[in-house]
């Protein structure tokens, strides 16, 4: 019996060619209307539009303002030093991330939580983004329960998909050395309902130092299992108790 050619399915080509232009149209208006965002601590003002480094903005509190949308930046300044909280909100979609990260030549950009916050930085709920290059410490005058240097929450979202950290230095973070209470250099949970979960989470090619009382740890809540968790390439030392730990994922 002769074989018969295997056709494709013309209404199926056209469904698949119709995804395939609209991810594209997707990705075009979003880097059509991407900002570029700067924050010079040393020569910035907040005042400013912060879409070129001349017209840098300054404090992480104009930062945190922003509703970062698809395909935009948020850069410091290399060299820069930042007191305080850094918390981006909004994000990216599948067809475009939202970049966070420096600008210029010189050391990492600084963020020094000084032990006044739990976090120095905080990724709350903010879906396809890409941090990196920056420097994050978190020392206080005492130890204190959950201090982390980096923590990216998920919080009753479902799956928080597509989130990178890069070549961040973290450092000096003195958490709690209970397990109990422990601290961490780099921080990730889900909590919440909807089956919250991350979706793609990738921690590469950091350096972690002096954090206690963890390295890289994560803890789960519930039944759900996060999927496509990639730690690799990290550089870890003068760790208090663990270096990386899962927990539930």
């Amino acid at each position: 019996m002769e074989a018969k050619e295997a056709r494709a399915c013309p209404r199926c080509e056209a469904m698949h060619l119709t995804t395939r232009i609209a991810l594209l149209c997707l990705a075009i208006c979003s880097s059509a209307t991407a900002a570029v965002y700067h924050v010079d601590s040393a020569g910035g003002d907040d005042a400013a539009s912060g879409l070129s480094p001349e017209q840098a903005w300054r404090s992480l509190e104009k930062a945190n303002a922003v509703e970062l949308k698809p395909g935009d930046q948020l850069l410091f300044k290399a060299g820069g030093r930042w007191t305080g909280q850094f918390r981006p909100k909004g994000g990216g979609n599948a067809g475009s991330r939202v970049m966070i990260g420096r600008y210029g030549d010189g050391p990492l950009p600084r963020i020094d939580g000084e032990g006044r916050h739990a976090d120095a930085v905080l990724l709350k709920n903010v879906p396809f983004v890409e941090i990196a290059d920056l420097e994050i410490t978190n020392q206080g005058e005492e130890r204190a329960p959950w201090r982390t240097g980096v923590k990216v929450h998920a919080d009753g979202v479902g799956a928080l998909k597509d989130i990178h950290l890069r070549r961040l230095f973290v450092h000096d973070v003195n958490g709690d050395l209970r397990k109990s209470h422990e601290g961490c250099g780099i921080y990730f949970e889900a909590t919440g309902g909807n089956e919250t979960r991350f979706d793609g989470l990738f921690i590469e090619d950091c350096r972690v130092e002096r954090t206690d009382r963890n390295g890289i740890c994560q803890r789960g809540h519930g039944r759900t299992r996060s999927t496509n968790i990639v730690i690799r390439g990290n550089t870890l030392e003068d760790i208090g108790g663990d270096g990386i730990k899962l927990w539930g994922t």
